[in-house]
């Protein structure tokens, strides 16, 4: 499946269990489970105080 050009793609390993932990709570909420995962991401990101833009930090590049 193509992804947009503002989006990339992250491989990540998880339980078995907390696999369909997520499922579960994003079924609730008639989302994907990859939408899901994405929006709980960003609102931690967010409440850690890390800007959404990726320009507006210093990388250290």
């Amino acid at each position: 499946m193509a992804i947009s050009e503002n989006n990339d793609r992250l491989t990540v390993i998880i339980p078995k269990e907390l696999k369909q932990r997520l499922k579960d709570l994003a079924d609730n909420q008639n989302r994907s489970l990859s939408n899901y995962v994405v929006t709980v991401l960003e609102n931690h990101a967010d409440n850690q105080g890390m800007p959404r833009d990726v320009n507006s930090r210093n990388l250290g590049e």
